[in-house]
């Protein structure tokens, strides 16, 4: 079991024990990523988009940023994912999307900048990253400006479907396992003093959303998880516990 801890590094427990965990990377640890057809490879990263690998099960790492430009705006929590099919192949996120389909020992940018520039190096950045486990063509960017962007085909073409959502930091974007056309987003308004709940779906890539966000308690949204057995069966962290909904949205309940 791997994790990220803030100002305590990236940790790891080879046996599950309470007591056996044990630093693998310094500093804020952020994303950690193992490969599932081999667990030799594994991917860790600390604060501002600093990303390493292993081939050695995590004895040993090196940087893997080759082809990230190093003037690009990185989010602190700098976001990483596998491509749902292929896990050779992986996507991270700095104010553009780049992708690499060598485990990480190249990079390539596979979008335009994908939110306005800024003065700020760690503002303006892409803040989540979904891969269509039912179509990998289909790729979604949510950024820390309010902007949601989606890609039909691969990076060839990138379209702005953020309309209709509230101006607030991206903190998911869930492309559902089962529904090809079908992706959630959650969103914070923690930077602007708000403290609503923000939980979306949108049925048609992103371009109609509708609120599913009645029942949850007043606070904001991180993170969304969609069932893969079950068709709207959906499962919401926020800053006041987890809550789930078996009918997408429509009735919510705590979960624990």
């Amino acid at each position: 079991l791997y994790g990220g801890t803030q100002d305590n590094s990236s940790i790891r427990t080879l046996t599950g024990g309470p007591d056996q965990w044990q630093i693998i990377w310094s500093g804020d640890g952020f994303v950690c990523l193992v490969d599932p057809q081999n667990s030799q490879n594994v991917y860790t990263e600390s604060q501002y988009g600093v990303f390493v690998r292993s081939t050695d099960g995590g004895q040993s790492f090196n940087y893997a940023l080759s082809g990230i430009d190093g003037a690009d705006r990185k989010n602190w929590n700098t976001p990483v994912v596998f491509h749902p099919g292929n896990s050779s192949t992986l996507f991270l996120g700095t104010h553009r999307l780049y992708r690499s389909t060598d485990k990480a020992v190249n990079w390539s940018p596979i979008s335009p900048a994908l939110t306005l520039e800024t003065n700020s190096r760690t503002y303006g950045t892409i803040t989540c990253i979904s891969v269509s486990p039912v179509d990998p063509q289909i790729i979604y960017c949510g950024t820390d400006m309010g902007q949601v962007w989606v890609t039909l085909n691969g990076g060839g073409n990138w379209v702005p479907v953020h309309n209709g959502l509230p101006e607030r930091w991206i903190t998911s974007v869930t492309a559902d396992p089962l529904i090809k056309n079908r992706v959630y987003v959650t969103l914070s308004g923690y930077r602007y003093n708000e403290s609503m709940p923000h939980v979306f779906v949108s049925e048609n890539n992103g371009s109609n959303w509708s609120d599913i966000s009645k029942g949850l308690p007043p606070i904001p949204c991180n993170k969304l998880v969609a069932d893969p057995a079950f068709t709207g069966h959906i499962i919401v962290a926020t800053d006041g516990g987890v809550w789930r909904s078996y009918n997408n949205g429509k009735n919510w309940e705590i979960l624990g």
